[in-house]
């Protein structure tokens, strides 16, 4: 007779006949290949845990890194903007100073006078003399 790996004899090894002899198998061997099998069964589980864990986080950081370059050329293109924008506001400012420059020179007797020449207008005691050419 052989038997299998459990200790129980097979079937087809035993002779014709005879009364089937059954070795209980003993409590102990049961419980310690269930447990393995648990065991193997919670390990299996722990390893798509932790690469489902492994996954979720890999994305998570892919997000970020993507969010973080779009939010680096963002800043870069707000810098530029703000460079552009402070040049304008300095060639604004120097053109302030010459209209005020010029308001000022308006308000002046000298201004009044080179107007007066440009239209025509004269002193009444003053003569124009016009140059030979």
């Amino acid at each position: 007779m052989t038997s299998d790996n459990r200790g129980r004899v097979r079937r087809s090894d035993r002779p014709q006949g005879s009364r089937e002899v059954r070795r209980p198998v003993p409590q102990e061997r049961r419980t310690s290949t269930r447990r393995l099998d648990e065991i193997r069964r919670k390990r299996i589980k722990n390893r798509r845990m932790i690469l489902s864990v492994s996954i979720v986080a890999f994305l998570f950081c892919l997000v970020l890194g993507i969010q973080m370059i779009q939010k680096y050329s963002t800043l870069r293109e707000l810098k530029e903007q703000e460079s552009k924008l402070q040049e304008q506001y300095q060639a604004e400012l120097e053109l302030s100073q010459e209209l005020k420059d010029k308001e000022a020179y308006v308000k002046t007797d000298e201004y009044v006078e080179e107007m007066a020449r440009r239209l025509g207008l004269l002193y009444p005691n003053e003569i124009i003399f016009k140059a030979d050419r």
